[in-house]
């Protein structure tokens, strides 16, 4: 091999390597496993890979909202609904994620509903990075 292609395929797997991690840590953060439970009040999200359930009842949030997120090359607009404490966005149901999307929202009915908001880029940037969003 000469030094050429080796820098080559040293580029082409740098390359190859990134974008897999790239796609394999959005998938890890996104990608849950959602069971809403309307008569005992509660949401679970479990972990797709580690199988780890995290179960929240409606009063630990403040409630929920509903906005949008933009993904892929287009930046098309998802609905999304983003559970709310404080200011912050705790977790996050994205239809880009769940097929059922209108099937989950739809067992949030005894939860509080705190109404739509569009956020700017910059705020949405920040909502997925779980900083204050809301004023």
């Amino acid at each position: 091999m000469e030094i050429n292609d080796y820098k080559e395929f040293l580029l082409q797997f740098f390359f190859g390597f990134t974008l897999f991690s790239i796609v394999i840590s959005s998938l890890w953060h996104n990608v849950k496993n959602v069971t809403i439970d309307t008569t005992s009040r509660t949401i679970s999200f479990q972990n797709v890979f580690t199988r780890k359930i995290s179960s929240y009842n409606f009063s630990d949030f403040d409630g929920y909202i509903d906005t949008s997120v933009k993904h892929g090359r287009s930046g098309s607009s998802y609905a999304t609904i983003g559970f709310a404490k404080g200011k912050k966005i705790l977790r996050r149901i994205d239809s880009y994620y769940y097929s059922n999307f209108n099937d989950l929202k739809s067992g949030l009915t005894n939860c509080n509903y705190l109404g739509e908001i569009k956020f700017s880029t910059w705020k949405s940037i920040k909502m997925l990075l779980n900083y204050n969003v809301l004023d």
